[in-house]
């Protein structure tokens, strides 16, 4: 009984503040409409071009143990590190 009761209140609370992002103004837009601002701002466009670049040696790596035969890459067959290495690199590039 607690249990539903705690999950009642916990998507009450959701419902809560989904409502208030999308409706309740603050300022001139509403709390969902400053954080899509501030994800499409050049500062953050920035900073993930700027960790995409810290990123690379740690990517490199990645890829270096997983084109080798051994260690725990072995566990993997070739098709799955070659699907892992084409996901790294659309992410990075």
């Amino acid at each position: 009984m607690f249990r539903l009761l705690r999950l009642l209140i916990s998507v009450a609370m959701l419902g809560g503040f989904v409502w208030f992002g999308m409706s309740v103004k603050l300022g001139d837009k509403t709390l969902f409409e400053h954080i899509a601002a501030i994800g499409k701002s050049k500062e953050t466009k920035d900073l993930v071009e700027g960790t995409k670049e810290a990123a690379k040696p740690v990517v490199q790596k990645v890829e270096e143990k997983l084109s080798r035969d051994g260690g725990s890459a072995e566990r993997h067959g070739s098709a799955d590190r070659k699907a892992l290495q084409r996901e790294i690199k659309k992410h990075v590039q």
